[in-house]
């Protein structure tokens, strides 16, 4: 039996990134507050569109295909996904997003395609009723 997943397109096109983080100034981290708002904002309305129930344990992968091929790394993306992962809690996908609730990812950074905008995608896929340490892969 293979895990149920879906799929939710992002209105992003760059991600939040943990090497952008604001200057000192009372109105960067405000400005930064926002933004981030935002994202979670964002991925509770997607998770309540497409009727993701409440799971009892879950994943969520950040997919991101940037608008050039220069170098990235994937560590930096974590920025974006902690509060997509917020705001899936928020819908109530899961009741935490601790680790008895929610198993952590590594984001993916695709290869540019010409000519496209950047683009990203988060993939939510249900791991049932899995515990932390039962080896879960996933494909």
């Amino acid at each position: 039996m293979s895990a149920r997943e879906w799929t939710l397109p992002l209105a992003f096109t760059r991600p939040l990134n943990l090497n952008d983080s604001p200057s000192i100034s009372l109105g960067a981290m405000h400005a930064r507050r926002k933004e981030v708002k935002a994202w979670r904002e964002h991925a509770q309305g997607l998770a309540l569109r497409a009727g993701i129930p409440r799971l009892d344990r879950f994943t969520a992968v950040l997919h991101y295909q940037p608008r050039d091929n220069r170098r990235r790394d994937t560590q930096n993306l974590h920025g974006a996904l902690k509060p997509l992962v917020d705001g899936l809690v928020d819908a109530h996908v899961c009741i935490d997003d601790d680790t008895k609730h929610y198993s952590g990812t590594e984001p993916i950074i695709h290869d540019a395609k010409k000519g496209e905008p950047g683009r990203l995608w988060l993939v939510v896929i249900d791991l049932g009723t899995s515990t932390p340490h039962e080896g879960i892969t996933l494909t």
